[in-house]
């Protein structure tokens, strides 16, 4: 399989391709892709340094473009290394600011950025207000723009989000998984612009499915099924003593067989709306669940890029279990002689071993800041 990387300047102009001696990339659903690659050293490689980016496409289309973020040599092999994120680099590096249109110091101290629809429509305007050109300009992108060819409006079911002074990255992907979307932001070839674009997920279990044997595509892998962590949460809005609103959401936890309880509180918000999705994506993120990390050969109709995305369920059998499940992150690993994949399934399967430590210390910040609700 052919690929390329161009060294994308400052101006996000591309300079040439770079001489790759071995690239990994790992795009995520709905979340931070992150990148590393091994390269001669030469005249174009030795230009790579603060503020250059570079661009991964290979002949299925895929394309990953973002910053470099860190970058150093090996004088005796001659190489130089480079590693960083994708282009959703840059809506996790904003906050959610309760009014958009106004700098910090004139937010009201009450304010919410507060909202309910199809989740697109919420995702598309949350980014646009708060990292692209909708909002104040010193908050906003150089040349990042909502994609109309492949924007979110109308896309997914409905949801609700109040939000303030929240990472917009966490924000978005619990909007769209809550709602059926995903998204991710890439620098096209013949562009100087990075798009943002949406779609719905699809179930490809019926089409895609990867098993042991010939043309069966699975190569190696593991696979866990884990018990819920919550099925009863009691979300607690606000109001003080008995006068409080108290709302219980209870989900079963079919073979299981127990209950396990928590309590949220939202004191930020008495609009049910905001109750009962808070009650719902804690529910979510608590429920049992399958995962499963593959090791899979891409042969005629399992390939990723082409016959599925990010997102889009597929089905996995190990013989012993059958795991259907949507793919949360792919490991393209390149060298001379094509590429192979790793698939990551599921939300409870977090295979994030090849990320460097900065992308696990904003992870780790992120998770803290989700169970904070109030500020």
């Amino acid at each position: 399989m052919e690929y390329a990387v161009w060294a994308v300047d400052p101006d996000r102009v591309k300079r040439g391709q770079l001489e790759v001696l071995s690239c990994t990339a790992i795009p995520r659903d709905a979340d931070i892709g992150t990148w590393t690659m091994t390269v001669k050293d030469d005249d174009l490689a030795r230009r790579v340094e603060d503020g250059w980016q570079v661009i991964i496409r290979d002949d299925t289309g895929f394309t990953m473009s973002g910053p470099v973020l860190e970058y150093g040599g090996d004088v005796v092999d001659k190489s130089l290394t480079f590693s960083g994120e994708d282009d959703l680099f840059h809506v996790a590096s904003r906050i959610t600011y309760p009014d958009p249109r106004k700098a910090a110091e004139q937010q009201t101290d009450a304010a919410y950025w507060k909202k309910s629809g199809p989740a697109g429509t919420l995702l598309d305007e949350l980014i646009y207000r708060n990292v692209g050109r909708g909002g104040i300009p010193e908050r906003a992108v150089d040349r990042l723009f909502m994609d109309g060819a492949h924007s979110g409006v109308g896309l997914g079911s409905t949801v609700s989000v109040n939000t303030r002074y929240k990472n917009v990255l966490e924000t978005s992907r619990d909007l769209a998984r809550a709602g059926g979307v995903t998204f991710w932001a890439v620098q096209d070839e013949g562009s100087t612009a990075i798009w943002v674009r949406f779609r719905e997920p699809r179930d490809m279990s019926r089409r895609v499915r990867f098993a042991l044997g010939d043309g069966g595509g699975l190569t190696g892998g593991s696979w866990s099924v884990t018990a819920p962590t919550v099925t009863s949460v009691l979300v607690a809005g606000q109001g003080q003593g008995s006068d409080r609103t108290i709302k219980e959401h209870v989900q079963s936890s079919g073979d299981w067989g127990f209950r396990v309880e928590q309590f949220q509180d939202r004191r930020d918000t008495d609009d049910p709306k905001d109750l009962e999705q808070a009650g719902t994506d804690t529910l979510a993120e608590g429920a049992a669940g399958a995962s499963a990390v593959v090791e899979v050969s891409e042969v005629p109709g399992l390939v990723y890029g082409i016959d599925f995305q990010l997102g889009d369920t597929v089905l996995v059998d190990f013989g012993r279990a059958q795991i259907t499940e949507p793919v949360r992150a792919v490991e393209l690993a390149y060298d001379g002689f094509g590429r192979t994949a790793k698939l990551t399934l599921g939300d409870h399967a977090q295979d994030e071993d090849q990320d460097p430590a900065w992308v696990k210390h904003v992870r780790g910040i992120g998770k803290a800041l989700r169970r904070l609700e109030t500020i």
